[in-house]
């Protein structure tokens, strides 16, 4: 064999083995990556691990934002508690909506004060050496106000204004028979004489009918309703590793895609030539038109309310009921809509008709709407701005003022 001859055969038996070689490592890494992707697959599934960290997810989000998760009465919900939570409320919020959207979070709220909120041995925001009071309130999200310390909540300020306890039974995500539990069981003590339960006109006609289902569900199928859902601790795991890479390489490609800012702000409030960007919600802020109402949510409402009139004279308490108006009926007319404006226009016949419904039940009516409609008319804003739609400090202490104006006569003066 010539050498030309030999140096090509050694070339080609050389390259051979190396691609041999080559061949033989890759296939050696894809089994090595495979049994480690397999091993952590296997492992992360028998511990359990959450990829999504529901538990943290769920512990970091503001105690306000949470659905109450405590089994209280058959379909009926409470909070846990002793609880607490320090930070920026709405800026948490916000930030996790922008990130539900996969956008930069909305900066209204960047320097907001952090705040801690407690609750009490029964989760509700009260002191925990409260034994004993003279006024009870009941109500959902405009009561509990989980974003203003103690100090700014309406029911402090109405009992300092009449020099008299007052007990904040006020829980997000409730209605009024959730309410009229709270009242039976946690509202009477032996100084208590006025039971105020709260009514909010954005959402409650719609969360006691929700209620109603919840307690029928839980009587006919002995289940409590959507209690996982309510828990995100007690959600299933997404423990699977494969699944969590794909989702965060999926997510991260789309968040690529989609730059920018979120973007809440549908609504400026108009006053004194200036503007001031808003978020006016739809349709959970605004209320639905009584004449559009089916008569079974007219009846289950006006039971409802009735049902607080009933409990409260069971316990020797005198009964109220307090309107609180949607951030859209106090601003409505000081609003410049972005385009498109909304197709709705405010809806009407709701607040008369629960007057006339708690009137005809020996229940004490108070509308905090004239009071707050005049802050707007003096340029004065009562809600916060953007992304959220509750009462701000000074929307809070309005109320106060209004409750003790129209309670303080028909109680005994100290």
């Amino acid at each position: 064999m010539s050498r030309p001859e030999y140096s090509a055969l050694a070339n080609s038996v050389a390259r051979s083995e190396r691609l041999r070689r080559g061949f033989a490592n890759a296939l050696l890494a894809l089994v090595s990556v495979t049994v480690t992707v397999a091993a952590l697959e296997i492992g992360f599934r028998l511990a359990n691990f959450d990829f999504e960290f529901k538990a943290r997810a769920f512990h970091n989000l503001p105690i306000f934002y949470r659905q109450p998760t405590v089994p209280f009465e058959p379909g009926l919900f409470r909070r846990p508690g002793p609880d607490q939570w320090r930070g920026q409320v709405l800026n948490t919020m916000s930030r996790y909506k922008a990130w539900q959207r996969r956008l930069g979070a909305d900066d209204t709220y960047k320097d907001e004060a952090p705040v801690t909120i407690t609750y009490d041995s029964i989760g509700f925001r009260n002191p925990p050496d409260l034994r004993d009071w003279d006024i009870v309130v009941a109500g959902d999200s405009f009561t509990e106000l989980g974003h203003l310390p103690y100090a700014d909540l309406f029911t402090t300020h109405l009992g300092e204004l009449l020099h008299k306890r007052v007990k904040n039974l006020g829980v997000s995500f409730t209605g009024t028979i959730t309410q009229t539990a709270y009242l039976k069981e946690f509202g009477k003590s032996p100084s208590t004489k006025e039971a105020v339960v709260v009514f909010f006109d954005g959402n409650d006609v719609g969360d006691i009918i929700a209620e109603q289902r919840s307690i029928q569900q839980q009587l006919t199928t002995n289940a409590w309703d959507a209690i996982a859902q309510r828990n995100l601790d007690l959600l299933p795991r997404q423990t699977s590793f494969l699944t969590a890479a794909y989702r965060l390489l999926t997510e991260s490609l789309v968040a690529r895609e989609t730059p920018g800012r979120i973007d809440l702000v549908n609504a400026y409030f108009v006053w004194g030539g200036s503007e001031t960007p808003l978020t006016i919600e739809f349709p959970r802020s605004v209320p639905p038109n009584l004449s559009e109402l089916p008569a079974s949510y007219t009846e289950a409402v006006a039971e409802a309310i009735k049902g607080w009139g009933v409990a409260a004279r069971a316990l020797g308490l005198r009964p109220w009921l307090v309107y609180m108006p949607c951030k859209r009926r106090v601003l409505e007319g000081y609003l410049r809509w972005k385009n498109p404006a909304p197709a709705v226009p405010l809806p009407s016949g709701l607040p008369e008709w629960v007057r006339e419904v708690a009137t005809e039940a020996g229940i004490g009516f108070i509308d905090v709407t004239p009071a707050l409609r005049a802050e707007t008319a003096a340029g004065r804003l009562t809600y916060n701005t953007v992304m959220d739609s509750h009462l701000n400090r000074h929307g809070s202490a309005t109320v106060g003022r209004a409750l003790a104006d129209a309670l303080a006569p028909a109680m005994p003066a100290q």
